[in-house]
């Protein structure tokens, strides 16, 4: 009886193929309530892991994100400390192309369907002085949605850097 059993365990374990992930993985929020699935949030959570060599899968949360070309060629990601511009190369890689963090964003506004992003000071992208950057999307829907979605996260993050500093022993007025 045993040695049947341990014969079909070994056939079993011989034969196994490949496993491929059906779907990605379900996004934890912070506040740990489990949700229902949502395809967007993790495929959006999935792609931050793997944005400049996982460089920002440890530090910051997945907030949202929007598709600015066919296959997430070009894509806005919102995090718990930033707001970046992604794009994804022949190699199927995801690469920063900007991320400014939310206490250097002076404001975010809407025009039509443009998304304009104000720095407090002009920060260096690349070879570039940049006091701005400008987002198109496809719909003034989108960009409003998005600019909800920025301002959602500022102010979580104002909230969280007030909290750090009353812990810390700083005064806040």
């Amino acid at each position: 009886m045993a040695s049947s059993t341990l014969d079909g365990i070994k056939r079993v374990a011989e034969s196994v193929e490949e496993v491929y992930r059906v779907r990605p993985p379900r996004v934890i929020h912070p506040d740990g309530l489990v949700r229902p699935y949502c395809l967007r949030e993790s495929t959006g959570n999935q792609v931050l892991q793997r944005v400049s060599g996982g460089r920002y899968g440890m530090t910051d949360e997945y907030r949202s994100h929007v598709a600015l070309a066919p296959n997430m060629k070009k894509s806005l990601f919102i995090t718990s400390r930033r707001v970046m511009y992604i794009t994804k190369d022949l190699l199927d890689q995801y690469n920063t192309e900007w991320d400014h963090p939310h206490g250097d964003v002076k404001s975010a506004t809407r025009s039509q369907n443009t998304i304009t992003i104000t720095l407090k000071e002009a920060r260096r992208v690349g070879v570039n002085l940049r006091t701005h950057e400008t987002v198109t999307l496809h719909s003034h829907h989108a960009a409003q949605w998005v600019l909800d979605k920025i301002s959602e996260a500022r102010a979580a993050w104002d909230a969280d850097s007030v909290r750090e500093m009353s812990t810390a022993g700083f005064r806040t007025a």
